[in-house]
């Protein structure tokens, strides 16, 4: 244990004794473990982890793709989703939003503010759970019904001072009164839409209230599986009320359907380039390694002389590794 200490405090003082491989050494080593660190920690929020607030299992987006460019996802019409629901009904729940922008007045102030219309089950398919009253319910789509909304964590904490009393309230949405039902918590996860993401408030889509034409591809479509059949066979089946519904309207004719976990459509296209990046951070990870072990290297053989003259007075190879460490 002496000889530990003796060698630990000689090492010490040697390194202060070479101030610039002490800095070199640091860099590289600083610059390989920082890369590798900060890239792992995106990929793993993008890619790993993109839903980290949500209960991911069996959530899918389904989104309309043409025959002629299968990678391009587009929005779905509000038409098809009644279809997609009744054929999938017992198999899947699906929910669907469109994203707005809507003239809000509240507190004696007028702003416009991102916010989103959503189907009654919308949240209930994602798992959200308020941090105040409710969400957004089935009943709430009905036309004849009173106007609500529920506020985003960020609009509530930011117009109302994350009052908890705020339920009940009137909101002033588009010129017409909407009573505040729920607070829900900001959905700001990597793998989230932008559209979710940026939403402030969120107000029934109501029934007959716009995109109800088989034309009006507009509506982000979110499913959660009930049957564990797992994203391939719900695919399957709505594809094939994809190709009955473009045998039946002009408007669908050409269009099909495509499935992907949720959170990966989100990412799309950036996974490659994550996973590069990934693999770059560590190529510089190992090339910072690599000249860290060329740096100790070169000031071994500085001290050649001194180890020869270590072991002539009876050093032991060990000892002599144990002041390189």
């Amino acid at each position: 244990m002496g000889g530990l200490l003796q060698d630990f405090r000689f090492g010490l003082r040697a390194l202060r004794a070479s101030p610039a491989f002490v800095v070199l050494a640091v860099l590289c080593f600083g610059v390989g473990t920082g890369a590798i660190a900060l890239t792992f920690m995106v990929v793993n929020d993008a890619l790993l982890k993109p839903l980290g607030s949500l209960d991911a299992t069996g959530l899918v987006a389904i989104g309309e793709v043409r025959a002629s460019a299968p990678g391009q996802w587009w929005p779905a019409s509000r038409a098809n989703l009644l279809d997609w629901r009744s054929a999938t009904s017992g198999r899947a729940e699906l929910g669907a939003l469109r994203g707005a922008s809507f003239v809000v007045g509240a507190g004696g102030t007028t702003s416009r503010v991102d916010g989103a219309y959503a189907t009654g089950n919308f949240f209930a398919v994602l798992g959200v759970t308020p941090l105040l009253g409710r969400v957004l319910e089935p009943g709430d789509e009905a036309a004849e019904g009173s106007p609500v909304v529920v506020l985003g964590e960020t609009q509530w904490r930011r117009e109302f001072g994350a009052d908890t009393a705020v339920l009940g309230r009137a909101v002033q949405i588009d010129g017409v009164a909407h009573t505040v039902v729920g607070v829900v918590p900001a959905l700001l996860d990597v793998g989230m839409p932008a559209a979710i993401r940026s939403a402030l408030l969120w107000v029934p889509l109501r029934e007959g209230a716009g995109v109800t034409a088989r034309g009006d591809r507009a509506l982000l479509v979110v499913a959660r599986m009930t049957d564990g059949a797992g994203a391939d066979g719900l695919a399957a089946q709505l594809k094939g009320v994809a190709s009955r519904l473009a045998a039946e309207h002009p408007e669908d004719a050409g269009w099909s359907i495509a499935v992907a976990r949720f959170g990966e459509s989100a990412i799309g296209v950036l996974r490659q380039p994550l996973l590069t990046s990934l693999g770059a951070a560590a190529l510089v990870l190992l090339i910072a390694c690599a000249n860290l072990a060329s740096l100790t290297l070169a000031q071994a053989a500085r001290r050649r002389h001194e180890f020869a003259i270590r072991t002539a007075i009876g050093a032991s190879p060990w000892r002599i590794v144990r002041q390189l460490l």
